[in-house]
């Protein structure tokens, strides 16, 4: 009989201080579609982490904990598929209304494509410091 990996989301799997929280969100590597925006950031550990943040815009307390649950479940089940090494922040906006199925599928598009992307501000000089305005003659 062929062994069985384990798939449980076990607590080292969580992203759960403010901190980390954090430290993703300032990375600025995200990606959306939809009303799920997933943030990318590498981590230390040789896992993947999952945080999630669901407001309360969403709905009362038993759509915001159904939605974590099926965040949580795609998660789970497409941790093998996702890049090793990243923590990854999903946020849930309101109207997400998707089954566990299809937030998994979005994950691994998502996560990928938020991996690659570079925030905006690298790269190109910021206002301050440059001389005077770019459409200033």
């Amino acid at each position: 009989m062929a062994e069985k990996k384990d798939q449980r989301h076990r607590p080292c799997h969580h992203i759960r201080r403010r901190k980390d929280f954090d430290k993703v969100f300032t990375e600025k590597h995200s990606a959306r579609q939809g009303q799920l925006v997933v943030y990318v950031c590498p981590n230390s550990v040789e896992q993947c982490r999952l945080g999630i943040s669901v407001g309360k815009r969403t709905g009362n307390a038993v759509m915001r904990n159904r939605t974590r649950r099926r965040i949580r479940e795609a998660f789970r089940r497409s941790r093998e598929r996702l890049p090793i090494g990243l923590d990854i922040v999903c946020v849930a906006m309101p109207g997400l209304d998707k089954t566990s199925d299809e937030i998994a599928v979005l994950l691994c598009t998502l996560v990928p494509k938020a991996r690659r992307k570079r925030s905006p501000s690298r790269g190109r000089p910021t206002r301050a410091t440059t001389d005077k305005h770019p459409r200033d003659p």
